[in-house]
């Protein structure tokens, strides 16, 4: 049977059955014994798909525009959960689980109006490649978000609002790349208002190190300018700056005697160095999310790990996991005792 001769006999039954309704005949099985009658089948249809095919049917042209509609709501649902995952994937600044028991607490104001023990920066807008040169002077001048053209920038405070003097550790944690993009994303690291430039190492070398600048960028707040600025043979102005660690972090540093009260101030500048030999087209549409996390000196566990997002919720799961282990309990109760 062709298409036409399917949508005319499908045309008689929407008008069989419109007309049987106005006589009042409303039963599913009259109608079908009346259109076989008339000719109007497709032929032997049984089970689902006989069922199906009569809804199919009924609705006429209708079922496309339904069915157009159930796929752009799966791909609404689709972008949602993309864009969700990538909102939940933009730079983070994060506690350990440990910390946040202590009292540590995060904030973008000096004054903690609103701690938090998770912030999240917003994600530059346009990014294009840009040269160290032209970063404004004033970056650590701000508190949250502050980017600019082309560069990503954040400034927070660490308060230690618990009882305990510690030492803490902080990473910068690469968590997804794409299109290699981290070979030419240069890292600029504010640590009480000094800086330091981290870049991944090219291959075969120590450090990325660049020269033929008129000028050192911003080598009044270096926090050591000797090893991050030098002069090449030449007479060139040039920067070397501080290697990833390994592929999965960046960065890292310590605090020491982090005492009750104190508060320690981190600002940072991401962007695409174009004088970086990887900054090609290869890189182009590609992403990387990067997390600032902080954890008690020596716990790697807690950096690397997935982090509990606020104090209550690892408070609830430290004490469910207490009361699933009776015999720890019970060895707690002795000591107090």
């Amino acid at each position: 049977m062709s298409r036409k001769e399917k949508k005319e006999i499908r045309i008689k039954r929407r008008a069989l059955r419109k007309d049987l309704k106005k006589r009042g005949i409303r039963s599913r099985k009259e109608f079908e014994i009346i259109a076989q009658q008339m000719g109007l089948v497709y032929g032997a249809r049984k089970g689902l798909l006989g069922a199906l095919w009569w809804l199919l049917d009924l609705l006429g042209d209708w079922w496309i525009a339904a069915l157009v509609a159930l796929l752009a709501a799966l791909a609404l649902l689709t972008y949602g959960y993309s864009y969700m995952k990538h909102k939940k994937d933009d730079f983070t600044i994060a506690l350990s689980g440990d910390l946040q028991k202590i009292g540590f607490d995060l904030s973008n104001t000096e004054d903690f109006a609103n701690p938090q023990v998770r912030l999240t920066a917003d994600a530059a807008k346009e990014v294009n490649a840009m040269s160290v040169s032209t970063l404004p002077t004033d970056l650590d001048n701000y508190g949250g978000s502050h980017n600019g053209n082309y560069y990503m920038a954040y400034t927070f405070w660490i308060r230690n609002h618990g009882e305990e003097t510690v030492d803490y550790d902080w990473h910068v944690v690469l968590n997804e790349v794409t299109n290699n993009v981290d070979q030419a994303l240069w890292i600029m690291i504010y640590d009480e208002g000094k800086q330091t430039i981290y870049a991944k190492a090219p291959e075969g070398a120590t450090a990325e190190k660049l020269s033929g600048y008129s000028e050192y960028p911003l080598y009044d707040q270096a926090a050591s300018p000797d090893t991050q600025y030098y002069t090449n043979g030449s007479g060139q102005k040039g920067i070397a700056t501080t290697p990833y660690i390994s592929d999965r972090e960046a960065a890292a540093g310590s605090v020491t005697t982090f005492k009750p009260g104190d508060k320690h101030k981190y600002t940072v500048v991401m962007w695409m160095e174009g004088d970086d030999p990887d900054c090609t087209n290869d890189t182009l549409g590609g992403k990387a999310y990067y997390a600032f996390k902080f954890a008690v000196a020596g716990d790697e566990k807690g950096v690397f790990d997935d982090i509990i997002n606020n104090k209550e919720d690892y408070i609830k799961e430290t004490k469910e996991k207490e009361n699933s282990n009776p015999l720890a309990n019970l060895l707690k109760r002795f000591k107090k005792n």
